[in-house]
């Protein structure tokens, strides 16, 4: 039943009215910005100036003779159709009469529409944009092109005569198409209209005159089903230039945007790129000879890319091995966020003809051998086709490649193909069990440590806070007021192992750090906390995110009491401000020794930062309450981002005050956060970009040390050198060694160069401290 109904005319003819409605659609809605930019740049000659400035249609018909041909073409039309009535029954144009009212009601219908939507539409043209000298005023009526709906409403007259006279209908349509075209060329060269405006334009008039005609003639669009492909290599034919078409616009949307070259060379690199690409991406798929193989590889695939695509376009996301291994690493709760209703809807709209061809095709079935030959075949020319493509254009591409190092992540699906196999095969996965190398059985404490006085160090992970945003760092907001009126050695900005809290988190607390980065061997090593609990401290995790990365292997995890918290927890999150919520501090307190409490924030985590804080933060306004970051203005997301920001501040406070009050303690907080935030700079969001691109929003990270004035008498620590030091630069190759410092524990992977605090400790300061406690301690014993 279901196959008589797919091979039906009038099935395939709603899809010759569906398909372009669908291209409409998506013009309104994603559009290809970057070739509309790319194509008005080449028209753009600077100052305000456009090749085409003193051009019109035809050139020495005035801007508003376009209209004189759809009018004339009603008038007629009005006419003959008057003359029929006259002429009633038996008359010559009897049997044009309907095809005449059709053809004056089309016509006046697509110039109607397209000048109604064009005096709603928001859109600018070029030549209004500041970027290419305009000024922007009031809204922009330049969606859709209203001038080339003059010519492509006469689509009209190809279904006119497409039933009694097909050859002219065709001549017909041609003419309309390159009359069309022409008049596009010249609005662009103008700076009045974008490719995507006209291209709209013509997807409307042909749909709405494809409507009308079965509507009011009641004739179907095709006498014959659909062209499916019925061969293998016509269907991965369509399925790669699809890809390449709407899949990898982020690529060629990087190829396009590239500065100090011309036009021409641009439009090299592009079309070497696409034709490599495809040629290659058809040997491969070509390789997979059992058509039901192939289709199910095809969905997947395509399903795949159009995820990719989506985050590429709305979030500027880069996909390498590093962006695979924080996907596994992402619970469900983040997860949630980024996979939405409106992301499933968008992904499926973009795949979706291309799952019909490929789940609808009838790939004729061939013996094994001769699918095995026609595939081999196929791939040979194919990669012939290539080599030739390459030879052409090999410098272009090899230019491309070294200037713009990015563009091979962004090869869509090619790169989740890629880094998923490299993520799964080759990169160790932080957080597995595995049994971890000891870098130091035999670490001890120093000699601060005689004396009768515990401590007690906590040591904040922050997550995604960026120093272009922080308070104590200069921000334009005061997005820190809290911790401005504390005593803070504020560094001046600190430089992030990765991008990502999968990377970051296990490299800042690892001896191997980002100078000399090797993953494998990190996740291999145990990290700073069990050395620092083997050399006799207490040490204790507590998370609020996705888990530590397996820093924490070895050490006790504390879990936050959500009865306790309130209504700290709720929708699966907890305020970070329930890190503390019933903890046991008589359980894990060592009154004589030392403490150290690492706290693991869920802090500015997007895209939902209004999620990250409670209501009563909200100062900044208005903000961002939409997990879909396209949906607000860079201002909303700012102004969320900055009120997240605004908590943190609140909770570190909050934890200073708590320890400032163990007067029975020497007390101290390091926060470091172990990421930055992207939050529409250069179209990029939120983190994760590889580092070799990273913009510094993602690398440049705040920190800052408290201490209580017991604290520094402990390391006998010089005020003055230890503000000198924090307004230098600092990295997170320093936390090992400094925490090692700061908690004077000694052991040989430890390495002075790189601790923070090394040149401002006075170790005779601090022993003769050490000895005064001492003997105040006998002393009140024997009292």
């Amino acid at each position: 039943m279901r196959k008589i109904v797919y091979e039906s005319t009038e099935f395939y003819d709603s899809l010759l009215i569906v398909g372009p409605l669908w291209f409409l659609a998506y013009i309104v809605f994603s559009g290809f910005p970057d070739l509309d930019r790319f194509v008005a740049g080449a028209f753009y000659q600077g100052r305000g100036r456009w090749t085409g400035d003193h051009l019109s249609f035809p050139d020495a018909v005035p801007e508003w003779g376009g209209w004189l041909i759809p009018l004339m073409a009603v008038s007629i039309a009005l006419v003959f159709y008057a003359v029929s009535l006259r002429q009633g029954d038996t008359g010559k144009l009897y049997v044009w009469r309907n095809h005449l009212l059709y053809l004056a009601g089309t016509v006046s219908a697509c110039i109607f529409v397209v000048g109604l939507c064009r005096y709603f539409s928001p859109g600018y043209g070029p030549s209004d944009l500041t970027v290419y000298g305009g000024v922007l005023s009031g809204i922009g009526r330049c969606f859709p092109d209203s001038h080339a709906g003059t010519v492509f409403c006469l689509f009209a007259l190809y279904f006119v005569f497409r039933d009694t006279y097909p050859r002219l209908a065709r001549l017909v349509l041609s003419v309309v198409l390159f009359s069309g075209v022409l008049y596009t060329l010249t609005e662009m060269a103008r700076g009045e209209q974008f490719l995507s405006q006209s291209l709209a334009t013509l997807v409307m008039d042909w749909s709405l005159c494809a409507v009308l005609y079965r509507l009011s003639l009641g004739r179907i669009l095709g006498a014959k089903p659909l062209p499916l492909p019925r061969h293998q290599a016509m269907l991965v034919a369509v399925t790669v230039v699809y890809w390449l078409i709407f899949f990898n616009r982020a690529l060629f949307g990087q190829i396009l945007s590239q500065r100090g070259l011309g036009t021409l060379d641009i439009l090299v690199q592009a079309t070497g790129v696409f034709m490599l690409l495809g040629l290659g991406f058809f040997t491969v798929l070509n390789l997979v000879v059992f058509p039901k193989v192939l289709k199910a590889v095809l969905v997947v695939l395509t399903l795949t890319a159009a995820t990719v695509n989506y985050f590429s376009l709305h979030y500027g996301v880069v996909v390498n091995s590093d962006m695979i291994n924080n996907v596994f690493a992402t619970d469900i709760a983040e997860a949630g966020e980024l996979l939405n209703f409106s992301m499933c809807v968008e992904v499926l709209f973009s795949a979706l003809p291309l799952l019909f061809i490929i789940i609808q095709s009838p790939v004729v079935p061939q013996k094994f051998m001769k699918r095995l030959q026609w595939a081999a075949g196929l791939s040979v020319l194919s990669l012939s086709l290539g080599g030739m493509v390459l030879f052409a254009s090999f410098q272009g591409l090899a230019s491309l490649v070294r200037g713009e190092p990015v563009v091979r992540h962004m090869i869509t699906p090619l790169n989740v193909v890629s880094a998923t196999v490299k993520a799964t095969l080759a990169d160790a996965r932080a957080g597995e069990a595995r049994p971890r190398t000891v870098i130091d059985d035999r670490p001890e404490l120093g000699p601060t440590w005689r004396q009768p006085r515990g401590s007690l160090t906590v040591v904040v992970v922050g997550e995604t806070a960026r120093l272009a945003n922080w308070g104590l760092a200069g921000y334009e907001r005061n997005t820190t007021p809290g911790l401005s009126k504390r005593n803070v050695y504020a560094f001046r900005e600190t430089v992030s192992c990765g991008t990502s809290t999968d990377v970051s988190l296990p490299c800042m607390f690892s001896r191997v750090g980002r100078a000399n980065y090797d993953r494998k061997r990190i996740l291999e090593e145990e990290s700073l906390l069990p050395v620092l609990q083997r050399a006799g401290l207490r040490v204790f995790w507590q998370d609020n995110q996705s888990g530590c990365k397996g820093v924490c292997d070895g050490v006790t995890e504390l879990k936050i009491n959500r009865d306790m918290a309130g209504k700290l927890c709720k929708n699966g999150h907890c305020f970070d401000g329930a890190l503390l919520a019933g903890l046991d501090t008589h359980a894990i307190l060592n009154p004589h020794g030392g403490t150290v409490l690492f706290l693991h924030q869920l802090g500015n985590h997007g895209p939902g930062y209004f999620r990250r804080y409670p209501r009563d933060f909200e100062v900044f306004k208005p903000a961002c309450r939409d997990d879909k970051l396209q949906n607000c203005s860079r201002e909303e997301i700012v102004n969320a981002y900055d009120n997240a920001i605004l908590y943190t501040d609140y909770v570190l406070s909050g934890l200073i005050d708590w320890l400032a009050g163990m007067h029975d303690l020497d007390t101290a907080l390091l926060y470091v956060s172990d990421h930055g935030e992207s939050l529409g700079e250069n179209n990029l969001f939120l983190h994760g970009a590889p580092l070799v691109i990273a913009p510094i929003e993602q690398t440049r990270v705040p920190m800052f040390l408290w201490l209580s004035a017991g604290y520094r008498e402990r390391l006998g620590l010089d005020d003055a050198c230890m503000r000198e030091v924090a307004s230098r630069s600092a990295s997170h190759d320093m936390l090992y060694s400094s925490l090692m410092g700061i908690l004077d524990v000694k052991s040989s992977t430890y390495e002075g160069k790189l601790d923070f605090t090394r040149a401002c400790r006075n170790p005779n300061l601090a022993l003769k401290v050490a000895g005064t406690r001492v003997s105040s301690g006998l002393k009140s014993r024997n009292e």
